[in-house]
């Protein structure tokens, strides 16, 4: 099995930069010691995270996903999980997917996916979701813009409930890696074998409460969340700011709890 071939030149994930965010704003803004910062986190409370800039046009459909920072930190940092992610070393690692495997000099990828996961929905994961969730990049319909990721794939099958089949136009060690991009998370399959993207049901820690592109999207954790070292808050507000100077206002004057950036020459304000 190849495991953790990749590694990236930033060394951490998204969704890991995240943790590191809430943590190091409470270091600054509470003083907290690392004593403090070591203890096991503790389920509960809200969350206001100020995200710069705003994308009214954005779209629940992960094949529009672009720079908006609701979809990419809500979303697809929240709502939804992916076959693989990057770790906080840098190393590539299972997520919805315990295990995978590279066969025929890397033209076929096995993906074992993990059980127990649920979506938000109370429905089990299995192998019928990733075949149509990636299917529906793979259709040129879609106009997705991860098109080049998925033009490689000859072939997708579901080998059972908890095995997925990919069988590639040409070997590719670094297909388990592009399965962690953001563009590709996996929804419910329907009936019909398509997705339906404007219903918003992952295997994430939280659910869209609300959603208003290019104001603010608030969500709610998941008690079935299949990760117990997820989603510590009971609730998050994620507020699309649309320039840093008023970013920083909020920060300043304690409206918001979290930054996604900061303007240097106020930082010390």
């Amino acid at each position: 099995m190849i495991k953790n071939p990749i590694k990236t030149g930033t060394g951490i994930s998204r969704r890991e930069f995240a943790k590191m965010g809430v943590a190091a704003t409470a270091l600054a803004a509470g003083g907290l010691g690392t004593r403090a910062l070591a203890q096991t986190p503790k389920r509960g409370g809200h969350l206001r995270f100020a995200l710069n800039g705003a994308n009214s046009g954005a779209s629940l459909d992960p094949a529009t996903w672009g720079t908006g920072a609701l979809n990419n930190t809500g979303c697809w940092g929240a709502v939804y999980n992916s076959l693989t992610e990057i770790g906080p070393t840098g190393d590539l690692e299972g997520e919805l997917a315990e295990h995978f495997e590279a066969k025929a000099g890397a033209a076929e990828w096995v993906f074992e996916l993990r059980k127990g996961v649920e979506f938000q929905n109370g429905k089990p994961l299995d192998s019928a979701d990733v075949v149509a969730s990636i299917n529906h990049h793979r259709d040129e319909a879609s106009g997705s813009a991860a098109s080049g990721i998925v033009a490689g794939i000859a072939d997708i099958q579901a080998d059972g409930p908890a095995t997925v089949v990919f069988t590639l136009n040409e070997g590719n060690a670094d297909f388990a890696y592009l399965m962690s991009d953001y563009h590709l998370p996996i929804g419910i399959a329907q009936d019909d074998g398509k997705v339906n993207w404007q219903n918003p049901v992952g295997t994430g820690g939280y659910t869209i409460e609300h959603l208003e592109y290019g104001v603010r999207m608030d969500l709610k954790r998941q008690d079935n969340y299949w990760r117990n070292d997820r989603a510590f808050f009971d609730s998050v507000e994620l507020l699309e700011i649309p320039d840093i100077a008023a970013v920083m206002n909020a920060h300043v004057t304690g409206e918001v709890d979290l930054v996604d950036a900061v303007d240097l020459k106020s930082l010390s304000l």
